[in-house]
């Protein structure tokens, strides 16, 4: 059963990891690296291919910067386009920006033309502690994400889902997979959320997921309790299923 996390239960797996001894640097690090791998898959290629990571000025945003500069290492024309000030992106988002930089990759203020040319667009708007409506240069950009039709990949969530419940309030991302780092997020298990998650891929970046209460039941859970057929096995030898349902004027139901 793949474990669902609220964002404090995320919050609160970070926090132990990095008191552990890891840094957020070498979080972002790996969130980058696990984020082009997919990024790759869904190019289907790298030469001639071109990605935009549209960054928040947030962690998430620094995924995404760690992810531009890790797919421009495998060849990819990656480029970063900013939805804040670059002034408020602080700590260890701004080392991997500074990072993305000294490897060549642009960075740059968001304008909608840069989404008209991208074989992909990697979504690093918001991370999963985000609620509420998106406003401004972010809720632009997510729309412009939508309108244009180019595959996106989104980091941990879709911009403007909430982690906590999947709702939205304004505009989301509607993305085609997502890459959640270390667990997958309630958000992107409940609707409306789940419907703009797309295949939702977990990724392993080094943080010990604690036992959750809630999970969704994978294939693996089923065929793992469902009884086994021998090859010479017919309808009659492998027990009977009895269904009680309908009523007068409703036997549809049954």
């Amino acid at each position: 059963m793949r474990p669902l996390l609220t964002p404090d239960e995320m919050a609160s797996a970070d926090s132990a990891t990095i008191d552990s001894g890891v840094s957020v640097e070498v979080l972002m690090e790996r969130a980058g690296r696990a984020t082009a791998r997919l990024g790759l898959e869904l190019l289907g290629g790298r030469y001639g291919r071109r990605a935009v990571v549209v960054c928040g000025k947030g962690n998430n945003g620094g995924d995404g910067f760690a992810a531009a500069r890790n797919l421009s290492s495998e060849g990819v024309a990656a480029s970063c386009v900013l939805v804040a000030d670059e002034s408020s992106i602080k700590g260890a988002a701004r080392t991997h920006l500074k990072r993305a930089r000294k490897a060549g990759v642009p960075v740059m203020p968001y304008t909608e033309s840069v989404l008209h040319k991208a074989d992909l667009v990697v979504d690093a708007i918001f991370g999963t502690g985000f609620h509420g409506a998106p406003s401004g240069l972010p809720a632009e950009a997510i729309a412009a994400i939508n309108k244009s039709g180019t595959p996106t990949l989104a980091i941990d969530i879709p911009s403007g889902v909430d982690g906590a419940t999947g709702r939205i309030e304004g505009e989301a991302v509607v993305a085609h997979a997502t890459v959640a780092m270390a667990a997958e997020k309630l958000g992107t298990a409940l609707p409306p959320g789940t419907l703009h998650a797309g295949r939702v891929s977990v990724a392993d970046i080094g943080i010990h997921v604690p036992e959750s209460s809630l999970g969704r039941v994978e294939a693996a859970d089923v065929s793992a309790i469902l009884p086994r057929r021998s090859a010479d096995a017919h309808k009659r030898s492998v027990g009977s299923v009895a269904l009680l349902g309908g009523s007068a004027g409703m036997t549809g139901a049954i």
